[in-house]
């Protein structure tokens, strides 16, 4: 099932604009390390992520930015020891 979810890019000091005008779009390579290691992350509250939406003040006003996304979302799987370490996701236990 597809879902509407919520993005913040700021706080891997990359730009909005660099990843709505790429080819990749919400790329690996834009992405920092979080809780459960380097991905892109998304919430289904605005609230979370307005924590790491891009701020921008222009003429003495703040604007923040954050995405909003169609996804689909994949299976889980078992989180190892430090997920915080993780660079790719783990892989699946064959069932």
């Amino acid at each position: 099932m597809i879902k509407l979810l919520f993005h913040g890019s700021g706080r891997g000091g990359v730009d909005p604009k660099v990843i709505y005008e790429s080819e990749e779009g919400l790329d690996i390579r834009f992405a920092n390390f979080g809780a459960y290691g380097q991905g892109t992350y998304f919430a289904d509250n605005s609230a979370y992520s307005h924590n790491f939406t891009c701020q921008t003040t222009i003429n003495g006003v703040n604007y923040f930015q954050m995405f909003v996304c169609f996804v689909l979302p994949g299976e889980s799987c078992q989180n190892p020891p430090n997920p915080n370490q993780l660079r790719i996701p783990p892989f699946k236990d064959a069932e």
